[in-house]
């Protein structure tokens, strides 16, 4: 390392945290947790050019003298731990290792008529309701957080309404100690705690629904294998199958040492091979993945899987599953 420059100068290598704050998931509390614990100065805000919760550091070398490279020296000069704010995951991932990146999801029928009612009663948004699920703040919002990479990439993923349990993880994961509370939430939100939706725009709520279900169940899932590594007290390995035919299935896997993880494919219950996830996946690279992206697994052979067979990848030394997948009938022979 050359003298006098950050070590993000070897790129990826901060040692801050990036924290997306999707709206109306609870991040207002986890972040107000996170200065009470680290110290208002260990901890970067970024809620836009006019916002006056921006913190100096993110003012000056984002938006007066943009020049994110140096915004991130300065981060790791500043000593931070932290930096937060209304801002997906393209805006500052080319500065962190995915890995030390969290967030939280929330049930989207929720995240969704709660980020509304903030918008009018805080921001004075005048449109309606059916403007808004079309939105860009609307249907979608939590997905296109994410931009196009896979949540098991990511350090964490929590879930707004396992709160308690997305903390203990984070507590385990990054060692961070962050005190429950409640905060930013709406006075006027019926006792029951669920918003009810207006019959008119039933159809435009249930589209902009859709949109975000994907990615808060596989978040709910993800939080169970976390909380089930925690508790037999084996390491948390991130991975998933990719892509799978009938003679090929890949995916990837790593747990951020720099040792490649051991994954097993049985088909139909029948353990048939082992491998390395040692191969290049350059796309998952470019995102800060251990092991600079050669965190890939392969397995090919003619006929591998026929329709009809359940394949699943599990990792050797635990038996935690990466992917199941069931091969369904082809087009021929459906016509057959």
């Amino acid at each position: 390392m050359r003298r006098g420059v950050s070590s993000c100068d070897d790129g990826q290598d901060l040692s801050c945290l990036l924290f997306l704050h999707i709206p109306k998931t609870a991040g207002t509390s986890f972040r107000l947790g996170a200065v009470q614990l680290l110290g208002a100065e260990r901890c970067q805000l970024d809620y836009g050019r006019r916002s006056p919760d921006t913190t100096e550091l993110v003012r000056n070398h984002v938006y007066e003298d943009p020049d994110l490279f140096r915004f991130g020296v300065e981060l790791e000069r500043a000593g931070s731990r932290i930096l937060s704010g209304h801002f997906d995951r393209r805006k500052y991932g080319a500065l962190f290792r995915s890995t030390r990146i969290l967030s939280f999801c929330r049930d989207p029928r929720q995240q969704l008529m709660s980020h509304y009612a903030h918008f009018v009663r805080v921001n004075g948004y005048a449109g309606t309701l059916e403007e808004f699920l079309a939105s860009d703040d609307g249907g979608g919002r939590q997905t296109r957080a994410f931009g196009s990479a896979p949540l098991e990439v990511f350090g964490f993923i929590g879930v707004t309404e396992r709160y308690q349990e997305s903390l203990r993880v984070i507590r385990k994961t990054f060692g961070l100690d962050i005190e429950p509370m409640v905060q930013n939430t709406n006075p006027d939100r019926h006792d029951s705690g669920e918003y009810k939706i207006p019959e008119e725009v039933a159809g435009a709520y249930a589209a902009a629904v859709e949109k975000d279900s994907a990615i808060y169940a596989r978040a709910n899932h993800l939080l169970d294998q976390r909380l089930a590594a925690l508790d037999a007290g084996y390491t948390f390995v991130h991975g998933a199958i990719q892509a799978s035919n009938h003679s090929a299935i890949r995916g990837f896997a790593f747990d951020g040492s720099p040792q490649p993880v051991v994954v097993e494919l049985t088909i139909n219950g029948k353990r048939v091979a082992s491998c390395k996830a040692v191969g290049d996946r350059p796309g998952l690279g470019a995102l800060g993945t251990p092991r600079k992206g050669y965190i890939g697994f392969d397995f090919h052979k003619h006929n591998l899987l026929k329709t009809g067979d359940e394949a699943v990848v599990t990792v050797a030394s635990s038996g935690q599953v990466l992917g199941r997948h069931v091969m369904e009938r082809t087009q021929e022979n459906v016509r057959r």
